[in-house]
């Protein structure tokens, strides 16, 4: 490689030729045409080719380099993107979904698990959780209720129906039978016999009475008819002694004597009419006081044989009620579904008919979500809005979920601890969502399952009741500006206003 000497011009002689070709504009075309490119550093070494001067200084040439069209129009690129989004952000609208969080449930009620009747736990066999059959034994019962007691129950039973049998023979006035292998009945024979008894000796008295006045009423009818015949005999001679007088063959005195006699007789005969009336007065009036105490006695036994069978009838429940209670004390599923609860009790434990020992979600009908929601949220939500449901099983983008409907929104809030009284079964335990800072209270929610849109899943995998869930209810669409302002806004208007 050959050293280039300097030439015998120096600086002053380069200062020279400077000045006198001051106005000396450089061709571009022609430096092209005629080779490489000046460098238009002024620091760079004088008339170095631009190739050579990246050699000299690659920072120097990368300087020197040509304006491209890309960076010559960077800046229109850049500000027509930020134009084009600011318009996308303010065009383009967004769905606005409500995010609520529950599980599937069973549209039919919950299956309260109760005993029919007090007993002793002797095991449970299902556990919280587990699927069960119709007729499936849950737990086993010892009866409380005695053989002693239903002894007791069944005698009472017997005797009340040989009284009821001793009262209907009394009512239709025919006679007891009695069976002597029955011991009830024996004794129903003895009270049939000291009644029938005493009713048989007042309708005697009665008889005798009513017999003793009808020997008084024909008496006395017997004088009036006497009387009364008398009376004919008398009104004739006193006839005969008014005519002998008007014809002055008898005496006044015989006249008025006459006259006498048949006052006499119309006066007994009066008498004996009176007594013959009153004494058929008292007779209707012993015959009617006797059928009264027929009819009063009838009365008084209707009452007691209608008192005695609705006892029976009583009694006759309560001893089915009774067998029954000792074949089913078993407590068994009454349909197909899932525990849900079971109460704290243990085997050797207590339970009466009014507790509930478990309960189950039935599994044999139609499924809809059920889920809590924040009262922020209530104002946006209504029934008929669509929403997204996404089992928490799978991933919704992999595996898809359902497509279901607000169907139902609670009236009312709820507070954590309505939740048992307000049976609400959307398996979200309140005091987590006052932890993330939602509200103490909440609505209901419950959804109806349009379309299951699952795809992908394991074949074994059926939605059940009892899976959690959460469901993004679509309530509208906005634009990226107006959610961006809708935070914005309030921090510029209500913010920096507390008192300390």
């Amino acid at each position: 490689m050959s050293e280039s000497k300097p030439t015998g011009s120096g600086p002053a002689q380069e200062k020279e030729q400077r000045q006198a070709a001051p106005d000396a504009v450089p061709n571009m075309d022609e430096d092209n045409h005629k080779g490489p490119r000046k460098a238009d550093d002024p620091f760079a070494p004088e008339d170095m080719p631009l190739a050579l001067l990246e050699f000299h200084s690659p920072t120097l040439g990368m300087v020197n380099l040509p304006m491209t069209a890309s960076a010559r129009y960077i800046t229109w690129l850049v500000g027509s993107l930020v134009l084009a989004s600011v318009a996308a952000m303010a065009l383009f609208p967004l769905n606005k979904v409500v995010t609520v969080t529950g599980r599937i449930i069973s549209t039919a009620p919950i299956v309260v698990v109760q005993p029919v009747a007090a007993g002793r736990v002797r095991s449970l066999n299902v556990k919280v959780g587990e699927y069960v059959r119709k007729g499936q034994i849950l737990a086993r019962l010892d009866p409380t209720l005695s053989d002693v007691d239903m002894d007791n129950l069944s005698a009472q039973m017997q005797s009340l129906q040989e009284e009821v049998s001793r009262l209907k023979a009394q009512a239709s006035g025919a006679e007891y039978r009695t069976d002597i292998s029955v011991p009830a009945s024996i004794q129903q024979e003895q009270v049939f016999l000291q009644m029938k008894v005493d009713y048989q000796s007042h309708i005697e008295d009665f008889d005798r009475r009513i017999a003793g006045m009808q020997n008084d009423l024909q008496q006395a009818r017997a004088n009036a008819a006497m009387y009364a015949s008398k009376l004919k005999v008398t009104q004739a001679v006193l006839d005969m002694r008014e005519r002998e007088q008007k014809e002055a063959v008898g005496s006044r005195l015989s006249t008025l004597g006459a006259q006498d006699a048949v006052m006499d007789t119309e006066r007994a005969l009066i008498s004996a009419q009176q007594v013959a009336g009153a004494t058929q007065n008292r007779l209707d009036a012993l015959k009617a006081l006797r059928e009264s105490f027929i009819q009063s006695w009838k009365t008084k036994i209707y009452e007691t044989l209608v008192t005695g069978e609705r006892r029976l009838d009583q009694l006759k429940s309560d001893y089915r009620k009774g067998r029954v209670r000792q074949k089913e004390i078993d407590l068994r599923a009454q349909q197909d579904g899932v525990v849900l609860t079971i109460a704290p009790i243990s085997v050797g434990a207590i339970v009466g008919p009014t507790m509930r020992v478990m309960t189950l979600e039935p599994t044999d009908s139609g499924l809809e979500v059920e889920a809590l929601m924040s009262p922020q949220d209530s104002a946006y939500v209504r029934q008929g809005h669509h929403a997204i449901i996404k089992f928490a099983s799978f991933p919704y983008v992999q595996y898809g979920g359902a497509k279901g409907t607000v169907s139902l929104i609670s009236a009312d809030t709820f507070l954590p601890p309505e939740m048992v009284e307000g049976n609400i079964r959307a398996g979200i335990d309140p005091s987590a969502m006052v932890k993330q800072g939602n509200s103490v209270i909440f609505y209901r929610v419950r959804l109806k399952i349009d379309k299951y849109t699952l795809h992908g899943q394991p074949s074994f995998f059926h939605p059940s009741a009892g899976m959690p869930v959460t469901a993004d209810i679509d309530v509208g669409k906005r634009t990226i500006l107006k959610y961006l302002f809708s935070h914005v806004v309030p921090a510029a208007t209500e913010g920096m206003r507390e008192p300390s």
